[in-house]
């Protein structure tokens, strides 16, 4: 009978050592599986948070004025005026036109206002898009996954004070360090998806004819300058080269002088 109770104590002591091992492997493995369950939980309460949808609002528009550098002008001051700023602003002259293209960012609220404001000036737009996107399935749907992998490492942070081997605290600090990976890259996504949202973005390209009688004189002026400077070098080339000239002339001297006496 003492044999088979210091057997039966030696077991139970066992068994007693191995649970407080992997008990915190068991706490982990229920943590993920709770957080998966409450994912679809927390894409509802993020959506009854949502009061209004999520809209990103882009147009693109072209048309011919008559004075391109005034209407830079004009665009800059409308800008200004409605609350936004110009992202990009670049130009360029081809044969026939001047050309403009700013881009510009406005607030949600007054990209409307500013676009009918512009169209004040235009006969016609050669091109004109307006394009919306819901971005809102997908914002909720980040935000769920952000609020439950915060839930989620914090859980983790508190389990860690609970480890009492070195493999558990590496294993739990590994899990941790891909959250806050997964976090940061969740919550760039939702940065850039709000400030798609809240400022709406314009591209406009306008342009100016410019005359042909106008461009004939210039590139006739331009021709002129352009022989007078080759004349100049040409002569500078000459100077340049005078050794190579002389003996070129001496040696055909001596060679007209050959000729003369064999005839």
């Amino acid at each position: 009978m003492k044999i088979f109770s210091l057997i039966f104590m030696v077991v139970y002591l066992f068994g007693c050592n191995a649970g407080n091992e992997n008990v915190a492997y068991s706490e982990s493995t229920a943590m993920v599986e709770d957080a998966v369950n409450q994912t679809e939980t927390a894409k509802m309460d993020v959506d009854k948070d949502l009061q209004q949808s999520m809209l990103i609002k882009r147009g693109n528009v072209a048309f011919q004025t008559d004075n391109v550098e005034q209407k830079h002008h004009q665009i800059i001051a409308m800008v200004q005026k409605f609350g936004g700023y110009v992202s990009n602003d670049n130009n360029y002259i081809t044969s026939d036109r001047k050309t403009f293209n700013t881009e510009v960012r406005l607030p949600k609220q007054n990209f409307d206002n500013f676009l009918t404001e512009l169209s004040k000036g235009v006969a016609h737009y050669d091109h004109k898009e307006i394009s919306v996107e819901d971005v809102t399935e997908e914002f909720v749907d980040i935000q769920a996954r952000l609020k439950t992998k915060k839930e989620l490492e914090a859980r983790y942070i508190e389990l860690l004070g609970k480890a009492k081997t070195v493999s558990e605290m590496l294993e739990i600090e590994k899990q941790i360090g891909e959250l806050q990976s997964d976090i940061e890259s969740i919550e760039g996504r939702m940065k850039y998806l709000t400030q798609q949202v809240q400022f709406s973005t314009l591209h406009i390209s306008y342009y100016q004819k410019t005359a042909v009688g106008n461009q004939f004189g210039q590139q006739f002026l331009n021709g002129f300058k352009n022989g007078w400077n080759n004349l100049i070098w040409f002569f500078v080339g000459l100077v340049n080269i005078w050794p190579f000239i002389l003996i070129f002339g001496f040696m055909l001297f001596l060679f007209i002088k050959w000729l003369r006496r064999r005839k």
